[in-house]
Formats: structure tokens, sequence, C-alpha cells
């Protein structure tokens, strides 16, 4: 409870706040465990359920709970290496995602201040109109595509 209690004084907002309320529900009766798997689900956090099961399991076998505490923050560490790089990675398919749904609306602006009436073809045609709207279709089908594609679950 004394070391929630420094990272409470120690930290910056929103840390802080959290870490004073898990530090209040524990000496108010509640489990550190418990404590700190509520917090997880207030702040929406996927590592911290990490933090109570590990002390959990500390509890119950005993051990350095320095070491164990430092192998955990070494694994949060990494996981979020790993997110930044899977997020670098992505990157291009989200721009390639990105020119290829703005590419049409840019050349449409383009021929339509080259040249109004090549564009007039298309737009006062009931099949120009179809195709207008079967490109569109083909287009969020696209772009549904692409962001299933990028986004990575891991």
């Amino acid at each position: 409870n004394t070391a929630f209690g420094a990272v409470a004084d120690e930290q910056e907002e929103p840390t802080r706040t959290e870490f004073s309320r898990i530090q209040v529900e524990v000496q108010l009766g509640r489990t550190i465990e418990d404590s700190l798997r509520t917090a997880a689900a207030r702040v929406q956090s996927e590592d911290l359920p990490w933090v109570a099961d590990a002390i959990e399991i500390h509890r119950e076998t005993g051990g350095d709970v320095a070491d164990l505490l430092d192998g955990i923050a070494a694994t949060v560490r990494e996981r979020e290496r790993v997110r930044g790089q899977i997020k670098v990675l992505s990157a291009e398919g989200r721009i390639s995602g990105l020119v290829l749904v703005l590419m049409p609306f840019i050349l449409a602006g383009v021929t339509y201040v080259a040249a109004p009436d090549y564009l007039a073809e298309l737009t006062d045609s009931t099949a120009g109109r179809w195709m207008i709207f079967g490109a569109s279709a083909d287009m969020l089908i696209g772009v549904v595509w692409i962001l299933r594609i990028v986004r990575l679950r891991y």
C-alpha cells in the first residue's frame, strides 16, 4: 500500500488520482487485486489486470515482488513498443487508402475546372448517374476492405 502511495505522490494526472483512489480503497479494507481490477475497468487498461493477477499469485506463492513488477513493466513496455511499430508499418496502408479515396474527387474537380462540359456527359444522363452510384458503392467497399486490412488485432 505504501508503494501505491508513492506512485500517487510522484506521478502526474491521471495516474496520481487513480493510485490515490486505489490506496484509499485498500485502507478501507478492499483487496489490492480488487482495487486494481476496478481501476483497470475505469481507465480501460489492458495491462493493469496483469498487475492484479501477478500480485494475487505473488501473495499465494511468495517471492520477490519487485522482480515480479519489473518483469511486468518490461512486458508492458515491450507491448507498447510493438504497438508503435504496428502503427508505423500500417501507416502506408492507411495513406494508400486515403489517396485512393480522394483521387477520384480530385480528378473530378480538376476535370470540372478544366472542361466542365466533359463531366456533363456523366452527370446529365441516367446511365452516368448509375455509373457514379456504382463507383461510389465500390469505393465504399474498398474503404471498408482497406480499413480491415490495416487494422491489426494484437
